[in-house]
This record gives C-alpha cells, structure tokens and sequence, in this order.
C-alpha cells in the first residue's frame, strides 16, 4: 500500500516534468494519462495516517496524480470528463469520513480541468450542478445513514475549497454551499 501510494507521487512528478519538458511519445502519455484515471477508481485503502506505519494516502496521492494528468496539455476532452467522473465516483463510493485533507486533494483536479484549455465549455458548471444533485439525493434516500452524511458534507468540503482556489467559480458554487447550509439548518 505504502509503496503504491508513494509511487503514485513520483508519477506526479513524471508528468509534471513531461508537461513541461517534454520526454515521453504520445502514445506513452496516454498509457500515464489512462492509467491516472484508472487509480483512485481501482483504490481501496482509503486511509489517511496509519499511527505508527505513517502516511497511507491513497485517495490524497491518486488525487494529486490525477490532478498532474488533467493539467497535462496532451489529455483529451473526453479524458478531462473522465477526471470530473472519477471525482465523482470517489465521492459516490466514499463510507467514512475524509479526515486528512483528501477534499482538498480531490478539488484540485476540478481545478486542473478547469484550467485546461481542453476542457469542453460548460463541463465544470455540469459537473457541480450534476454532482450535486447526485448527493442531495442520496442524502434524502439515506437520511439516517451515515455514509450518505459523509458524503454530502465532503461534497460541500470539497465545493468550498474551490469557492476559496478558483474566484471565477464562485457565482456558480456560492449558490450550492449555501443550500448546503440551509438543508442543514444553518441558514433560514
């Protein structure tokens, strides 16, 4: 586990160095770009810290790889969508609590898509709105599970964390995390 996580990180560093230098053929850029998008939806220790082993990591470090293959300048339209949906499959298939940052992480491939001129027009406004519905449904289906109350509040972690990164994606999120508040009975 350690060293797959770990190893992801250094792939990180892979792709950044071939987005800006780069080394690898087209066709081995796919093969990174098509693997990235296939680790956190085959990951399945999602620990954060291990007490006495250290830093598991696997959806904060398969978030940052994903995150360098999204801002690679040779990733496809169709393989941006596919980040936004690996975001979102996390999220569907998460069952306890985030408690390392791993929001964070996995905000910061919305944000590489959104930054990437590859990105389709309206993709990034599809994806909260879709993304969002998504989660309030299985928030009122599940009312007294747990799971679906971790999360509808990663979701809101993780659209909070973009309000502060991404100002042009405030107008568009601003109206989400409120209604978060509200459903919650934070806000009239």
């Amino acid at each position: 586990m350690f060293t797959r996580t770990f190893t992801a990180l250094l792939e990180v560093i892979l792709l950044e160095t071939d987005s800006s230098k780069p080394f690898l053929t087209d066709n081995q850029t796919q093969t990174w770009i098509d693997w990235t998008l296939k680790y956190l939806q085959v990951e399945t220790d999602w620990r954060g810290y291990v007490p006495v082993k250290g830093w598991a990591h696997g959806i904060a470090h398969g978030s940052n790889l994903l995150a360098a293959a999204a801002a690679h300048p040779k990733i496809t339209t169709a393989q941006l969508q596919q980040a936004l949906d690996v975001v979102a499959n996390v999220l569907a298939q998460q069952k306890k609590p985030f408690l390392d940052d791993e929001e964070e992480r996995l905000a910061m491939i919305v944000l590489r898509v959104s930054q990437n001129p590859n990105h389709a027009t309206g993709s990034i406004s599809r994806f909260f709105n879709e993304t969002n519905i998504i989660r309030w449904n299985d928030y009122a289906e599940h009312t007294h599970n747990n799971e679906a109350y971790y999360r509808v509040s990663s979701w809101k972690r993780l659209m909070m964390t973009l309000y502060f990164m991404a100002p042009s994606m405030q107008p568009t999120l601003l109206p989400l995390v409120t209604k978060y508040f509200q459903k919650m009975g934070y806000l009239d």
